[in-house]
C-alpha cells in the first residue's frame, strides 16, 4: 500500500512539474521581437511586440488607403484587401504585401480584426507559454503601448513611414546585427532597386550601395550574395524570406557584415512591379 502511494505521489509531482514547465518555460525573458499584421474590412494594423525596447508599437492603415498588391493585383484600398485575396485564393500573399509597403516582415497575418487574446497566443508559440501568462495576466508585461495611425495615401505618408518603421516595427535582432546590403538592379525596371532598397532599411538593414548595373551572362533569377556567416544570421533568415526565388551564394571577399542582392527582370515581372508605378 505505501508502495502504491509512494508511486501515486511520485507521478502527481512528475504531472504538477510538466505543468509548471509547460506554463512558465526555460526562457519567461526573450529578445525576440514579436510581429503580426491584421487585415480585415477595417484596413491593415500593424503589431510589434517587444521585450527588448518594452514597447507594443501599433500602426492602424484606414480602410481607404490604398496598398500594392505585389504578384499582379496592382493597388486597392486596405479595407477591400481581405475580401479580394479571399476570392483570388490569394492569402499567401499578405507577408508581401507587409513588406512591398511598409518594410513590415510579421510572423504571422491574421485575416481577422485585431484581438489582444489572439496575440497572447502567438507569443505562446513564438516566445514559450511561460511568456503567454506573463503577458497576458500582467497587462502586458509592463509594456508600454504606443499607437499610430496612417491616414493619407502611402506616397503621402513616405516620410512619416521612414521615421516610425525602423524605429518602432523593425526586428530588434535585425537592427543589432548591423548588417549592411547593397542592392544592384540588373534590369531595366526604373526604380526598382530604390525601392526595395527602402523596405530593407525600414526592415532593419543598413543600405549602403543602390545600384544599376550591367552583368553580362548573369543568372535572370534574382541573387542574394552573402558573406561569411551572414545566411546563418536572423538578418539572413530575414533575406530568405522576403526573396525565397532567388539564387543564393557566398562570396568570401564579402565580411560577416555584408551582403549583396541582385535584382533582374524576371523579378520585376514576378511580383508585377509595373503596377507599382501606376498608383
Amino acid at each position: 500500500m505505501k508502495l502504491k502511494r509512494g508511486i501515486l505521489l511520485s507521478v502527481v509531482v512528475m504531472v504538477i512539474s510538466a505543468v509548471i514547465y509547460f506554463l512558465v518555460g526555460v526562457n519567461t525573458e526573450t529578445n525576440q521581437d514579436l510581429r503580426i499584421a491584421y487585415i480585415d474590412d477595417g484596413g491593415i494594423v500593424l503589431k510589434s511586440i517587444s521585450n527588448q525596447r518594452r514597447m507594443v508599437n501599433i500602426a492602424r492603415v484606414n480602410a481607404d488607403v490604398s496598398v500594392w498588391i505585389p504578384g499582379g493585383l496592382g493597388w486597392y484600398e486596405a479595407g477591400k484587401i481581405k475580401k479580394l485575396l479571399e476570392q483570388e485564393n490569394k492569402r499567401t500573399l499578405g507577408k508581401d504585401i507587409m513588406f512591398f509597403n511598409f518594410g513590415f516582415n510579421p510572423n504571422i497575418v491574421k485575416y481577422s480584426s485585431e484581438e489582444s487574446a489572439q496575440d497572447w497566443w502567438q507569443m505562446g508559440k513564438v516566445w514559450g507559454w511561460g511568456n503567454f501568462f506573463k503577458y497576458s495576466l500582467k497587462g502586458n508585461g509592463g509594456l508600454m503601448t504606443k499607437e499610430e495611425r496612417i491616414t493619407g495615401q502611402l506616397a503621402a505618408e513616405r516620410d512619416f513611414l521612414t521615421t516610425i518603421m525602423q524605429r518602432d516595427f523593425a526586428d530588434s535582432q535585425v537592427i543589432e546585427e548591423g548588417i549592411k546590403a547593397s542592392v544592384y538592379n540588373r534590369g531595366n525596371a526604373n526604380g526598382l532597386a530604390g525601392t526595395v532598397a527602402r523596405n530593407l532599411e525600414w526592415a532593419g538593414l543598413t543600405v549602403y550601395g543602390v545600384e544599376s548595373v550591367n552583368q553580362e551572362n548573369g543568372s535572370d533569377k534574382c541573387q542574394l550574395i552573402f558573406g561569411d556567416k551572414v545566411k546563418e544570421t536572423k538578418t539572413g533568415e530575414l533575406l530568405k524570406s522576403i526573396f525565397p526565388g532567388c539564387i543564393e551564394t557566398t562570396d568570401p571577399l564579402l565580411t560577416d557584415k555584408e551582403v549583396e542582392l541582385y535584382l533582374t527582370d524576371k523579378y520585376a515581372e514576378m511580383i508585377n512591379y509595373q503596377s507599382y508605378n501606376t498608383n
